[in-house]
């Protein structure tokens, strides 16, 4: 499960605690709080597929720990 369906799922549990609340401002807060779950999760599916892997030089790992000289 990635991120963004982790936000979708919070996002629908809220709901359901909106559902069941009986305090209007409580229950308008959880309603809110879903609503930017669900904008989040959106947001990290474009975000993710307009960012392009990194291009790793052939046999060179990704990240390089520079070694100290004495």
């Amino acid at each position: 499960m990635n991120r963004a369906e982790q936000l979708h799922d919070q996002a629908e549990f809220l709901r359901s605690l909106a559902k069941a609340s009986r305090i209007s401002n409580k229950r308008d807060q959880l309603l809110r709080a879903a609503e930017q779950c669900d904008i989040l999760a959106e947001s990290f599916g474009h975000a993710r597929a307009e960012k392009p892997e990194p291009a790793a030089a052939a046999g060179e790992p990704y990240f390089k720990i520079p070694t100290r000289t004495h």
